[in-house]
């Protein structure tokens, strides 16, 4: 199961800001983003326009510019 929640650090301890269903003692994986790129994102924004502002188009090295150049990825695509 992946949820997000937003805590606040007091204390040393990250406390959730609203309830949560974990159990006692379970362990989780807790991914920690930047305040400034969760707020600021716009209902209206499309997921590529916050990757280009969150700064993460175009980091990873000899990916191919765009899958939809190969006719096999779009084979069959609107039918």
């Amino acid at each position: 199961m992946n949820k997000s929640l937003k805590v606040i650090y007091e204390h040393g301890v990250l406390r959730p800001l609203e309830p949560v269903s974990f159990q006692e003692q379970e362990k989780i994986t807790v991914l920690v983003l930047d305040q400034g790129i969760t707020d600021s994102v716009s209902p209206a924004e499309n997921c590529y326009d916050a990757a280009v502002r969150a700064g993460i188009i175009g980091i990873v090295e000899d990916a191919p510019h765009d899958l939809s150049t190969n006719p096999i990825y779009m084979d069959g695509f609107g039918r």
